[in-house]
């Protein structure tokens, strides 16, 4: 079956859009040819700094690969036009308001979809989850000191992850307080919550190491028919300290997975 040429948008350029953008601009993602950029100062002939700009190019998908802000200010907008937005920044629907807000505009629109990121294995939470309950939900993220340094730290805390020279840990809480004090390094949790128990079950511990070279992930989930232990590590993005250099390679994968005969995982 033949299927046509689909116009995927992007807010956001950076370390997470730039891979995604080279691949479409070249023609590289089979089914899928690059429409507007949304960016603060464009540069390229496909970039534009005004929303309406990028939804006149009548994309089919728009993916957020901009930040928490960027899904606040445009997500409901896209959605409103009947365009499916694949959003990065998931920690975002932390806060219940937009969540709220995100949800009822899906419902008369496009679909709100959320990617996985840098973490895998949504699809057995989500499975275990579908076969009954899970008792307990838990991550343990591991990522240089810098990434987890928040402006709202004192200056006791902000002092023990600058000069740590051992592993120092820095936040145990749920995953929805995680995404709302660590919103540029949390987005994992709250993939992880969303595709098993929710934000308020999903233990999570932050720990900087200032010897880490890339992000490790350890997540366990238990519940009356598996244990299911795993642990990701990524390598960081020379660009992003915040961000694991295969993150946007997620939605590449997707996009392939849309126009693909046979498709693994599904």
């Amino acid at each position: 079956m033949r299927r046509d040429m689909a116009t995927v948008g992007l807010i956001g350029r950076g370390a997470i859009g730039g891979p995604i953008i080279e691949a479409l601009a070249a023609g590289s993602v089979p089914g899928h040819r690059l429409g507007s950029v949304l960016v603060r100062s464009p540069a390229k002939e496909y970039e534009t700094d005004r929303l309406e700009a990028l939804l006149a190019a009548r994309p089919s998908l728009v993916i957020e690969a901009a930040g928490q802000d960027a899904l606040r200010q445009h997500g409901e907008a896209v959605l409103r036009a009947g365009i499916d937005l694949l959003v990065f920044s998931i920690g975002a629907l932390a806060d219940a308001e937009l969540e709220a807000v995100l949800h009822g505009a899906a419902r008369g629109g496009g679909r709100l979809l959320l990617s996985t990121g840098a973490v895998g294995g949504l699809d057995a939470l989500k499975a275990l989850r579908e076969a009954g309950a899970i008792d307990s939900v838990r991550l343990h993220s591991t990522t240089t000191c810098g990434a987890l340094l928040r402006p709202w730290m004192d200056e006791r805390q902000q002092a023990a992850l600058r000069d740590a020279t051992a592993p120092v840990p820095v936040f145990e809480g749920t995953a929805r307080e995680a995404c709302r004090l660590f919103p540029a390094s949390a987005n994992v949790s709250a993939a992880i919550a969303l595709a098993s128990v929710g934000l308020d079950r999903v233990t999570v511990q932050l720990v900087g190491d200032p010897q880490a070279t890339a992000k490790r992930h350890r997540i366990e989930a238990e519940g009356a028919d598996s244990r299911i232990t795993m642990v990701v590590e990524n390598r960081i993005s020379a660009d992003n300290p915040r961000t694991s250099r295969i993150t946007p390679f997620a939605a590449l994968r997707w996009l392939r997975d849309q126009a693909a005969d046979i498709v693994v995982g599904a």
